[in-house]
């Protein structure tokens, strides 16, 4: 048998997060992902509204502020199509 810590730390990763597109998320759905801001979530808005949608993780650290620490922080909690 696993040990108990274990067994929660299984839990709590089958706990998924919900997802956020972010071709279309609002400024407060962007906002409400920990981490990113409302200024970096308007940044995130911009970029789309001039260069189109956000293709996948790489593209996100071409918004202006976010960066690859950022990028992989936010990751999860983001989907792209």
């Amino acid at each position: 048998t696993k040990p108990a810590a274990e067994v929660t730390k299984a839990g709590a990763a089958a706990h998924t997060v919900q997802k956020v597109n972010i071709n279309n998320a609002t400024l407060e759905q962007l906002d409400a992902i920990p981490g990113l801001g409302k200024k970096k979530a308007q940044a995130v808005l911009d970029h789309i509204a001039e260069n189109g949608p956000i293709k996948d993780q790489a593209q996100l650290t071409q918004v202006k502020g976010i960066g690859d620490k950022l990028a992989a922080k936010i990751g999860p909690y983001l989907s792209y199509n």
